[in-house]
């Protein structure tokens, strides 16, 4: 499987199956794209009281490490960072940061415009400029 993704998802509480799609990271062949909600985000950093900061630094991690992947792709082998990695990722992974098991895309190669439609589809359709709900309005709706 060449092409691939897997959904990048916080668990607030990894006792329960809850789970928050923050994100999506997908593999064309060559590179990985990924692109991360902030809207999601903050939802997330809501619902945790006391770990909002560790939020920021998986997305920080995340981002760094697929920009050093995709830099050093002709050092760092492709067979390391495949989708029997992601489904590792998504077997072991039971903390707050958590992955889906790597889902093959029809294509042989994923463009940006086909990346960018499977984010919207798949973790978040609104604006980028879009102001973050107010609280009440998420405690009213998870309440």
């Amino acid at each position: 499987m060449n092409t691939f993704y897997s959904i990048i998802k916080i668990a607030p509480n990894s006792a329960s199956v809850d789970a928050i799609a923050i994100g999506l990271i997908a593999y064309n062949g060559s590179i990985f794209k990924v692109k991360i909600s902030n809207w999601k985000i903050g939802i997330a950093k809501r619902l945790l009281n006391n770990e909002k900061q560790i939020i920021d630094l998986m997305k920080k991690q995340i981002l760094e490490k697929i920009n050093e992947i995709n830099q050093n792709s002709t050092k760092i082998p492709n067979q390391i960072f495949n989708s029997s990695y992601f489904a590792y990722l998504a077997n072991y992974s039971n903390g707050m940061l958590q992955f889906t098991p790597p889902n093959p895309i029809d294509k042989e190669k994923l463009n940006e415009e086909d990346f960018e439609n499977l984010y919207q589809l798949m973790i978040d359709n609104h604006s980028t400029n879009k102001i973050l709900p107010n609280s009440n309005l998420i405690e009213n709706i998870i309440y």
